[in-house]
């Protein structure tokens, strides 16, 4: 299921290094099938079970929102406030996408990943508090995390 997951993501973002580490982690747990095993087919896709369009496109949103934080964010000349909205609207865009899914780990991780870039650009922004809130956040996610406790 883990697997399946990672190639559905790489779909939408094939640059996404974390989620290819996982996908290869994965692939590499799976057991070999013995030589005369045959391949198991694929089940038929019918109309009914096809991802729905207005998720796909709230994870393009999520993904371009994103992708336009980190150029403000990062860019020769930084416009903080810039990369707040798109974080934002990236951060809206997924939580979307979890609230229709709440059991993806992938949109957890990207949630998580947006929340981060989002309580850095608070601190540069000098907005203390909004930092931690979004820190408070990313614990929520994911108690191991580091990044949320050292936000």
């Amino acid at each position: 299921e883990a697997l399946a997951a990672c190639k559905k993501a790489l779909k939408i973002r094939p640059d996404h290094r974390a989620t290819q580490s996982l996908q290869r982690e994965l692939e590499q747990e799976q057991p070999a099938a013995p030589p005369d095993a045959v391949p198991e087919r694929p089940p038929s896709r019918s109309e009914s079970d096809t991802e729905p369009q207005p998720l796909v496109k709230e994870l393009e949103r999520m993904y371009d929102r994103s992708t336009q934080g980190n150029r403000n964010f990062f860019g020769a000349q930084p416009d903080f406030n810039s990369a707040l909205g798109h974080y934002t609207e990236a951060i809206d865009a997924q939580q979307e996408v979890l609230s229709s899914q709440p059991d993806d780990m992938l949109g957890k991780m990207s949630m998580h990943m947006l929340l981060s870039r989002r309580s850095q650009t608070f601190r540069k922004l000098v907005r203390f508090q909004d930092a931690m809130n979004d820190a408070d956040r990313m614990i929520e996610l994911s108690r191991r995390s580091k990044a949320g406790y050292i936000r």
